[in-house]
């Protein structure tokens, strides 16, 4: 995956490349950070803890909103897509409490994930942070 990475810890995540499927990987480690996930076409299969996420994007594409409050693993398990296009942006934890942008609901001691279908705006966004059209 490309990234980029702004002051301040903002991330920004940009993968356009075909994958074949299986990937099995080692454990890796997450620190705190507040980030979102948009899989347009695609499917990624993978562990964070002891949860498990299916973000099935043959389809329509995928979403998932996640808050990590504590250090814990992420292990990949598969990525498939011919082409798989994936959009990840993060900020640090500390950041995301300090500007006051975590609803009510991502407030707490745990991690805390959502996982949902987007709106037509967000996947035109999305797209075109991917894939951005000639100037």
């Amino acid at each position: 995956m490309s990234v980029d990475v702004s002051p301040g810890g903002f991330r920004i995540g940009v993968l356009n490349v075909q994958k074949n499927g299986l990937q099995e990987s080692a454990w890796q480690e997450l620190t705190p950070k507040f980030q979102l996930l948009i899989l347009l076409i695609g499917r990624h299969i993978f562990e964070i803890g002891s949860r498990c996420f299916d973000m099935d994007a043959r389809d329509h594409p995928s979403a998932l909103l996640m808050v990590i409050r504590s250090e814990t693993l992420l292990r990949h398990i598969e990525s498939a897509g011919h082409p798989y296009h994936k959009l990840a942006s993060a900020v640090p934890l500390k950041w995301a409490a300090n500007i006051d942008i975590l609803p009510r609901a991502m407030q707490g001691d745990d991690n805390w994930f959502r996982q949902w279908c987007q709106n037509r705006e967000t996947i035109e966004l999305a797209t075109q942070i991917i894939a951005p059209p000639p100037w």
